[in-house]
Formats: structure tokens, C-alpha cells, sequence
């Protein structure tokens, strides 16, 4: 799960760095808001959504099932 994490947040700086960040012209619009700014919130809410999927997955142990059983 850590080196997921870890993944998750290498991926969301490396996307927000100004490399990246230099694709996105202001001039263009989406949904009445700049383009840089809607990809700020999407990418923000995708690297969240991701982060919370990873940390609440469970996987049952092999004991764990057995004692259920």
C-alpha cells in the first residue's frame, strides 16, 4: 500500500510541474473556468479519489477468512 501511496504522489507532482503545466493555455475555457484551473481540480480530485481507494481496499487476510468460516 506505501509504495502505492508513494506512487500516487511521485505521479501528482511530476503532473503538476511546470513542464506539464506549460500544455495548458489560459485563452482556453472549459465550463465557464480557465483550462489550467479545471485541470487543477480534476487532477485533484482524481490523485484524492485514488489515494482513498488504495487506503480503504482491504484485503482479507487467509486467517482472517478461515475464522469467519
Amino acid at each position: 500500500m506505501r509504495q502505492k501511496l508513494i506512487g500516487i504522489f511521485l505521479v501528482g507532482l511530476f503532473l503538476l510541474n511546470y513542464p506539464v503545466l506549460s500544455l495548458f493555455s489560459p485563452q482556453y475555457w472549459v465550463f465557464g473556468m480557465p483550462l489550467i484551473y479545471f485541470y487543477f481540480f480534476a487532477l485533484w480530485l482524481v490523485l484524492i479519489a485514488l489515494a482513498c481507494w488504495i487506503i480503504e481496499k482491504k484485503d482479507p487476510l487467509p486467517t482472517e477468512t478461515k475464522e469467519l468460516q
